[in-house]
């Protein structure tokens, strides 16, 4: 019998499973893993209820980049690399696994099984059977490769903190224990009694938590390595917020100057037109001044002709003199003086 580990594990975002008392221990199989590398990093074992989450983890898992730098437990830099992984799209019938699927499992380095209530009734013991498919040939001397089987807690409690009435929400298959030691679950699990934020960063831990073993890294140094990713993508966004704020800067600064030589080109031409404008004004002053100096003359001599029988000779040639001066003035301004 293998202990019952009861006490829940102090790194955030995994759990432990505990093990029922009644647990067998591990059968020896005989069939190896093959040799030669896997073409997948995982191959994700789900109950047909929990797809959306399977969908989401697998869409997660293949998206993240492994930050430069990182090193995993060998101390040796890891390559920057996306995970490659495998699920099962199709809904399987029968009693047997096809040959697709068992060459996919064989080709896979890992096996992630999402635990809920719905997988730990397995209603058509598939996830019992792809269990056992990868344990028959993932072994080592001593047993199953070190995390090779990954536990994902997505809903309900593991077994042994579940009483017999509350039955249903028992989310470890029993083949988990048959060859798992010391089952540690990334828990994904959402509490009512968590906030948004808290919410999100338990989804953070476990997720850490589940590369780290894909990676075969450790989750701090993922963690520390992530963060440092995460600041020097925000001192690059920050480096490209100040390049764009001094070329707006700059544009600002021309648009003041070209707004600058409009105004005064525009206050040039107000003036120019203000200069026209008294232009104008004076010389239509100038002509009525030259109409009524026409029209005083006019008067002035025809007064004179009438004096011209007192013999005042001199005052009619002067008039007649300063008339066709005024004509000549009137000419220029367009006026024709009578």
């Amino acid at each position: 019998m293998h202990p019952r580990l009861d006490s829940p594990a102090r790194d955030p975002g995994s759990l432990r499973l505990g093990e029922p008392a009644d647990a067998p221990r591990p059968e020896a199989l005989t069939e190896d893993a093959p040799d030669g590398a896997f073409r997948y990093d995982a191959f994700i074992s789900y109950s047909r209820a929990d797809r959306a989450f399977a969908t989401e983890l697998e869409a997660r898992l293949e998206r993240y980049r492994v930050p430069a730098g990182t090193r995993g437990r060998d101390g040796k830099p890891l390559p920057g690399r996306r995970l490659h992984i495998f699920r099962d799209t199709s809904d399987l019938i029968g009693t047997h696994l096809s040959r697709e699927i068992e060459e996919q499992i064989r080709a896979c380095r890992h096996l992630i099984v999402i635990c809920s209530p719905s997988s730990f009734q397995d209603p058509n013991g598939w996830i019992e059977k792809e269990i056992e498919w990868y344990a028959a040939h993932h072994r080592d001397g001593s047993g199953i490769r070190r995390d090779g089987i990954i536990p994902v807690l997505l809903s309900g409690r593991p077994n042994h903190e579940v009483t017999g009435a509350e039955d249903d929400d028992r989310a470890i298959h029993p083949a988990l224990y048959r060859h798992l030691e010391d089952p540690l679950a990334a828990d994904f699990r959402a509490r009512p009694s968590q906030g948004f934020w808290q919410r999100r960063e338990q989804r953070r831990e476990a997720l850490l938590h589940l590369l780290a073993i894909l990676f075969d890294s450790s989750k701090e140094e993922l963690a520390r390595r992530q963060q440092q990713r995460t600041r020097r993508m925000y001192l690059g966004l920050i480096a490209v917020l100040v390049v764009i704020a001094g070329a707006l800067a700059g544009l600002a600064g021309y648009a003041f100057t070209q707004k600058e030589i409009a105004e005064s080109a525009q206050q040039a031409a107000q003036e120019q037109r203000d200069l026209a404008l008294e232009a104008q004004a004076a010389e239509a002053t100038a002509r009525m001044d030259a109409e009524d100096r026409l029209a005083a003359l006019c008067k002035s001599l025809n007064d004179s002709q009438v004096l011209a029988d007192e013999a005042n000779h001199g005052s009619v040639y002067y008039f007649r003199g300063e008339y066709y001066a005024m004509r000549e003035e009137c000419g220029r301004f367009g006026y024709e003086a009578r």
